[in-house]
This record gives structure tokens, sequence and C-alpha cells, in this order.
């Protein structure tokens, strides 16, 4: 599953994320930062789809070099 792997890149890096967050507000459980906090906005929707591109587009280049 070689391709899957800017997918599953991005998905650590989002969860690093959201895990930074709560230590940083002294939050015990990550998914209480994750409840209260984050927020799906038509930005971060357009962002990651963005990311998903360039790492799709990224993944086709150096196949078909």
């Amino acid at each position: 599953m070689d391709s899957d792997i800017p997918t599953q890149l991005l998905f650590m890096e989002l969860k690093l994320i959201s895990q930074e967050i709560s230590k940083r507000l002294r939050h015990s459980i990550v998914s209480t930062t994750d409840d209260i906090y984050i927020h799906v906005t038509e930005e971060i929707k357009k962002s990651t789809a963005q990311l998903f591109d360039q790492a799709i587009d990224s993944k086709k280049r150096s196949l078909y070099k």
C-alpha cells in the first residue's frame, strides 16, 4: 500500500497538531480539545484538499518519470 503513505503521513501530522494544542491547553484527553476547539471550516477543508492534491500529484510525478 505504498500509494497510501502520503495520506497516512497527513493524518499523523494532523493528529500531532491536535496533541500539541491539547498539551498546551492542559487538556488531559486530546478528544476534549478536538470536541471543543476543532471546527471544520471551509478554509480547513480547502487546505486539506490542497494537501491531498499535492501528495497525489507528487506521487504521480514520481511514478511516471
